[in-house]
């Protein structure tokens, strides 16, 4: 028998979408946690477009909407060229969004 490799006890650290720390994830199988708090961290290291963008089209509703918010943001940050090529073809996905508070904010 090989001995298993000590846990690791390193906390990885993640900020909630306002900067603030963010809380411990739920325990391992909570019934309650529909989402796992992976789930919802933002990659913050991405860039600004790629990371628009990775969100725009997220299977969680938040993100998509914190991100659809940034888009006028980030069309002028990343100017006209990247905006028709990236973000205008992102717009046909999110004017069919189910969540209508997505469409409001386009």
């Amino acid at each position: 028998n090989t001995p298993s490799p000590p846990p690791n006890n390193k906390q990885r650290s993640c900020k909630t979408m306002d900067g603030e720390a963010a809380p411990p994830p739920p325990p391992e199988g909570d019934a309650n946690a529909a989402l796992r708090f992976e789930d919802l961290t933002i990659d913050d290291d991405l860039p600004l477009l790629d990371r628009v963008v990775r969100y725009c089209r997220s299977g969680i509703a938040l993100q998509r909407l914190v991100h659809v918010k940034m888009l006028a943001e980030t069309a002028e940050t990343v100017g006209r060229h990247a905006t028709i090529q990236t973000l205008v073809p992102l717009l046909n996905l999110l004017i069919s969004d189910p969540e209508s508070i997505i469409r409001q904010h386009l």
